[in-house]
């Protein structure tokens, strides 16, 4: 295999196209069948993996020093130019046409993980899992499998050096070199420790198996590890009818993995298809003694080696295309995804041959040393990283979104809002607490409740918990919703005193606007007035009513927040230029009062029914104040948001219901209503 060492196979460009191809395709969600086409990047790993070793063979001369940074001078100047361009366009595009939202500080610190090569530790640590809708919306994504690369960069070299070394002193024993023991040694028990995290962490931990080196490392080191095998002969084809087979083995075990991965099993043990496919398809594509094998051709045709030349730059461009496809104007009709493959292989052809290949051939740069290299292209990370930086940091200023004026859109603390002093100098109100315990809604109230606390110089203490809804009268709370309520209770007893509030503001309505994609209005109806739902109310108002008693045990004021009007469409999604044909918003920005009204009543019919049994229980409505007409509309008269998305107050809604909620409090510590202006 002396001779295939360095020599170029075009097989594996064929290869590298098959990937980058099957996971555009995944990601298209054209097909219904090909749901494990994101196996393409298992497909890539093993490549990776082959080809580095590939790389680094025969350089046995080097000092260690020398030897890693030549590694790294061809590495960097391999992969950092189109991926530092990839990186300031998308903060900019992603600056200009996202909105700013909850996920903008996930979005941000993912693309800036990223110019260090740890993006795939902030997406394990602090996002959903690869197959969670939500993470569809963050451009950066896909850069966690340049973290894994770039991670296995770190320690693979070392591994390889060990073997070239004592290769190099002619020292053997009756198994063969004594440096080969010890590399297939190390790499052959670290590639068996990985396998065996991720069959544990696939089952238990599945983000950190899916994102992270240790549960990925087997896959590159299986690519290592078959150069090491060709090298010395094995699992290279002699006759054109070994490489058939392989090849076309390779290739039904590579399909089986598009077709049938497990996305509930990975990586392990659905990984294994496209690891061992990859395995046999390097191996089929190398050249053989008798000619050239007709699958050989196929995989080396001139088409598939040009998509495998620029697949770098198409896995680099084909995700934020799509993810800026649907943040605008969608990316759900045959025209939109036709425009993405455009886009996209307009993108990575324009990045092949304008920012690959000019610095990877440069002539210059081949002639500096490589210390040289190193240092410059670390020095060119951190500046084109501040510029990112400075980039998203100056949203509100670039943004091309209404949403960039967050003192109307954003629901928040804002110092300008509320007077300097109180309006009011009555002793039973000074002083008082307010404890705001809910999920997401209860925090969506941080404006109106700063107005109102300095209003009234009144304290509030926020208890808030995303899906963590108190006394919901939906359903029970959940595991983590009951947690939160223990530990606000526990903390709350221990702070109020009596007379004071606890505000229970939390979703009591459906969700008709989901953020991420449209909803079928009818189906969620018959689903809210089911009998699993009248079930899971019943349940609830049981459940509402312990709350309720055991609040008020300690002396509060136990204050519902009756339910909300609620939109079919998050207005934050599709209120600007390019966002307004969205299909997120087909369900229009209006609602029937009457449809809000039959809605809500079986809440109200819960409410009433704690107001009928508890003493301490009041029950504050915002309804009348925001749906005014027969039409409920997410702007107001002056054309503001009322609402954020589909079901939380906007900035601006928030400030409509100040008077209200002041003068409820101030009815309910004993001053009659429209006394303090």
């Amino acid at each position: 295999m002396g001779k295939n060492r360095q020599k170029y196979i075009p097989g594996i460009d064929g290869l590298r196209a098959i990937a980058v191809l099957a996971v555009i395709l995944f990601h298209m969600d054209l097909l219904p069948f090909w749901q494990g086409g994101f196996t393409g990047v298992d497909v890539f790993f093993v490549i990776s993996g082959y080809v580095i070793s590939k790389s680094l063979a025969g350089r046995s001369g080097l000092k260690l020093g020398s030897y890693i940074l030549g590694f790294y001078n061809r590495r960097l100047t391999r992969i950092l130019p189109a991926l530092l361009v990839m990186l300031l366009v998308t903060a900019l595009a992603s600056t200009l046409f996202i909105p700013s939202s909850w996920l903008s500080g996930s979005i941000d610190n993912t693309g800036l993980s990223a110019f260090f090569g740890y993006s795939n530790f902030n997406l394990a640590l602090n996002n959903e899992h690869y197959f969670s809708p939500r993470v569809d919306f963050n451009p950066f994504l896909h850069t966690w499998s340049l973290g894994v690369e770039e991670q296995f960069y770190l320690l693979f070299p070392l591994i390889f050096f060990i073997q070239l070394k004592i290769n190099g002193k002619g020292k053997t024993d009756k198994k063969g070199p004594r440096g080969e023991i010890l590399y297939y040694g190390i790499l052959i028990i670290l590639a068996a420790a990985s396998v065996i995290i991720s069959a544990i962490e696939s089952c238990g931990e599945a983000k950190n198996a899916y994102y992270l080196l240790p549960g990925r490392f087997w896959e590159l080191a299986a690519g290592a590890l078959l150069f090491q095998l060709h090298s010395r002969g094995i699992l290279v084809p002699k006759q054109k009818i070994s490489s058939n087979l392989l090849i076309i083995i390779g290739m039904v075990t590579v399909t089986a993995g598009f077709l049938l991965a497990d996305r509930g099993s990975f990586p392990f043990p659905w990984a294994l298809l496209p690891v061992a496919g990859s395995v046999l398809l390097i191996s089929g594509a190398l050249e053989t003694d008798k000619g050239i094998p007709f699958t050989q051709k196929i995989l080396s045709s001139p088409v598939l080696t040009y998509i495998g030349k620029i697949s770098y730059s198409l896995y680099l461009w084909h995700w934020p295309v799509s993810v800026l496809f649907r943040w605008t104007f969608g990316f759900e009709t045959v025209l939109a995804k036709g425009l993405y493959i455009a886009l996209t292989f307009l993108m990575a052809v324009v990045s092949y041959h304008f920012i690959e290949n000019p610095v990877r051939g440069n002539v210059f740069l081949k002639q500096q040393k490589s210390w040289k290299i190193v240092a410059a292209s670390l020095s060119v990370v951190v500046v084109i990283f501040f510029t990112a930086w400075f980039i998203m940091a100056s949203k509100s200023e670039l943004s091309l979104s209404v949403t960039r004026n967050t003192y109307i859109w954003h629901s928040g603390r804002y110092w300008n809002d509320g007077p300097e002093k109180p309006v009011t100098e009555d002793p039973g109100i000074l002083g008082r607490k307010l404890f705001a315990l809910g999920d997401s809604h209860a925090a969506a109230y941080r404006t109106m409740l700063n107005i109102v606390s300095k209003e009234l110089g009144i304290d509030v203490y926020e208890y808030e918990q995303g899906d963590g809804a108190v006394a919901g009268l939906l359903k029970p709370m959940n595991e983590r919703a009951a947690a939160h309520y223990k530990n606000a209770l526990q903390e709350i007893s221990g702070l109020a005193r009596p007379g004071d509030v606890v505000f229970l503001a939390s979703l009591r309505m459906p969700e008709f606007g989901d953020q991420f994609e449209p909803v079928n209005i009818d189906a969620v109806v018959k689903e809210y007035f089911g009998e699993a739902a009248v079930l899971n109310r019943k349940a609830a108002l049981e459940e509402a009513g312990t709350i309720v008693r055991e609040l008020a045990n300690t002396g509060v004021y136990v204050v519902m927040e009756a339910p909300l009007p609620v939109l079919f469409a998050p207005p934050y999604r599709c209120s600007d230029w390019f966002n307004r044909m969205n299909p997120i918003g087909a369900n229009g920005l209006t609602v029937s009062r009457d449809f809000l009204i039959r809605i809500r009543r079986p809440v109200m019919e819960s409410i009433s029914a704690l107001a009928g049994t508890y003493e301490n229980f009041y029950v504050w409505d915002p309804f009348p104040v925001l749906c005014t007409d027969e039409i409920f509309s997410a702007y107001d008269q002056k054309g503001d948001p009322v609402f954020w998305d589909g079901d939380h107050l906007s900035g601006n809604g928030n400030r409509i219901l100040v008077p209200s909620f002041r003068e409820f409090l101030a009815d309910l510590w004993g001053k009659p209503p429209g006394s303090i202006k």
